[in-house]
């Protein structure tokens, strides 16, 4: 099932930055995954590779988006969007955190789920898959 997810300000953004500083980098892609259960979880593995498949280290810097909730004094709005710098590895862990966040919340509960964020810098699209997993049973009843 391919569904649309609703568009966020910070992850719009982001995105954009994103597949552009892999790109400079050299990267054809970013994967990164996680998973969870039992109220335990969170990203397992993150990988850019290049077009032979060797990984590449995000180390460079790019500036991007984040959501601040602070309040400023003698202001009334209490949620603010702002800049920050951030290697390219820690903003790609950062979205995913935050797409997580939002589309999957609670994923790591009872049973749990996994899932991955593909960053294609070859088309520019970004996609999440996701696994929900549960218990199924079959209920039967009858006489003896």
């Amino acid at each position: 099932m391919s569904e649309r997810y609703p568009v966020d300000p910070v992850l719009l953004y982001n995105k954009a930055v994103l597949l552009t500083a892999l790109q400079d980098a050299g990267a054809v892609s970013a994967v990164i995954t996680y998973s969870g259960c039992d109220d335990n979880g969170g990203l397992t593995e993150l990988l850019i590779a290049d077009i032979d498949g060797n990984e590449l280290p995000g180390a460079q810097i790019v500036l991007t988006m984040r959501e601040y909730g602070g309040r400023i004094p003698h202001e009334y709005k209490s949620v603010y969007f702002i800049t920050d710098d951030n290697s390219l590895y820690d903003a790609l862990v950062e979205f995913a955190e935050r797409a997580i966040a939002l589309h999957h919340p609670g994923y790591e509960n009872d049973q749990g789920g996994t899932g991955e964020i593909r960053f294609d810098c070859v088309t520019g699209e970004v996609r999440m898959s996701h696994n929900s997993y549960y218990i199924e049973a079959a209920h039967t009843e009858g006489g003896l």
